[in-house]
């Protein structure tokens, strides 16, 4: 008997590898995400490392903030003197330098708006002009306030792409879970007390009011802080805000047991989010922006969080119109059909095959994420060290020092069109009405 033969569909690393233009966009992310990380190690006017007074240390590897009750090494070292120190001029031996000898700080005058195919002439400290060669020129050339260009656009990219990677995490996370609740169920799926409903509405109120009204303060404090500091103060406000909902909802069962408060009605719940989600559509993005901004300060963080909490609507709306089309397909019925819980189906069945779409719009929100901030940066609305924003506004005062804005735009163009480009192979390859 003759055996059948199967044929296995391509996985889908293997047919973003046969496109010309996903290669492109993956070969350009990998090297940008590479340089992104290391580019401390890149460019930096610090040693990587040498040996200072008989020991070895790495002067461009250490951090702003360091406990040193874990590194013995540094107890002895006042870190903010260990980053003054001119270590050009200091005794060091076993100097290993980084490919490109520049950070993204401001350098002397003499540095300032060096073309960077034009000779690079400079003053030493001494007045004597050196002719800047080989590794020791700025290859892109610099700023009006001395800084190298290829040292900002790197660590520029690390401000862009963790933007555009936390934003869509954020509102992905959000308009994912929105999305699938208020398509699954609409307005007739959940079915709650009288009683119930009466204390779950309170309890929204009263549990944004405590965990970040009252802490708004302390939870801007502590992203100013660090990120790392950021997350406990808002999960403790998280705590708050579920401990409220907890106690709500057994108060809602318990007054669920009188006559008046027992009628069960369905929760409008696709209504509601739906008339929320319009609200949030209709007001200006930017203005929104500038608004909380000037109250809760122009920290990378607040702006972060901002522009997550505004791009959920669009995620939730793709989510909430896939999941109409799935959840009236024949498994589902089926599902029902057998008793299984509301929730099994949802996140085991429904969710997963609503999906594919959606990883579509995430990759083409990274893209707008990073135009945002740029955005926003270009407008002085962020106060960072460095973002490729700052440096098109830069350029606005030197049309003639073209470079300074031709570069980061080109890092924006790239970096956006490669992003899009997986986002449209994704669609043929996911969709099944593109990929029919």
């Amino acid at each position: 008997m003759q055996k059948e033969k199967h044929t296995h569909q391509p996985s889908l690393w293997r047919q973003l590898r046969q496109s010309r233009s996903a290669v492109f966009a993956l070969t350009f992310l990998s090297v940008l995400i590479f340089l992104s990380l290391f580019a401390n190690i890149i460019s930096n006017d610090l040693p990587l490392t040498c040996r200072y007074k008989n020991e070895r240390v790495f002067p461009a590897l250490t951090p702003q903030k360091i406990d040193s009750s874990f590194n013995q090494t540094y107890q002895r070292w006042d870190l903010r003197a260990f980053r003054d120190i001119n270590w050009r001029k200091e005794e060091v031996e076993s100097v290993v330098w980084p490919l490109i000898p520049y950070g993204s700080q401001i350098q002397p005058r003499s540095h300032r708006l060096l073309s960077p195919f034009g000779k690079q002439e400079v003053i030493a400290e001494n007045g004597e002009k050196i002719i800047l060669k080989g590794f020791k020129r700025h290859l892109l050339g610099t700023t009006q306030n001395g800084q190298d260009v290829l040292a900002a656009l790197l660590r520029g990219g690390r401000v862009s792409l963790s933007v555009g990677i936390l934003v869509v995490l954020l509102s992905g996370i959000i308009g994912i879970f929105i999305g699938a609740a208020i398509g699954f169920w609409g307005d007739y799926g959940i079915q709650l007390k009288r009683g119930m409903i009466w204390m779950m509405i309170p309890a929204l109120f009263l549990g944004w009011f405590y965990g970040f009204r009252v802490r708004r303060f302390i939870l801007l404090d502590a992203f100013e802080e660090s990120f790392s500091m950021g997350i406990p103060s808002l999960m403790i406000s998280l705590m708050i805000v579920l401990a409220i909902v907890f106690v709500c909802y057994f108060a809602g069962k318990i007054i669920s047991r009188y006559r008046y408060f027992n009628h069960t009605i369905s929760f409008p719940l696709d209504s509601i989010v739906m008339r929320i989600i319009e609200i949030l559509k209709s007001m200006p993005t930017l203005l929104l922006i500038i608004s909380v901004a000037a109250v809760l300060g122009r920290s990378l963080w607040v702006v972060m969080l901002i522009l997550g909490l505004l791009s959920w609507t669009g995620v939730a709306r793709l989510v909430r119109g896939e999941m109409l089309r799935v959840s009236r397909m024949g498994y589902i019925e089926a599902a029902r059909a057998q008793g299984i819980p509301p929730m099994i189906i949802l996140l085991r069945h429904a969710l997963p095959n609503a999906m594919p779409p959606v990883w579509v719009a995430l990759a083409f929100g990274v893209g707008g994420a990073i135009i945002a901030e740029s955005s926003l940066s270009f407008l002085h609305l962020i106060e960072y060290e460095v973002t490729w924003g700052n440096l098109l506004s830069a350029a606005r005062s030197n049309l003639d020092a073209w470079w300074i804005g031709v570069f980061p735009g080109l890092a924006i163009f790239f970096t956006v069109l490669s992003f899009n480009i997986l986002g449209e192979r994704l669609r043929d390859l996911l969709d099944p009405r593109f990929n029919s």
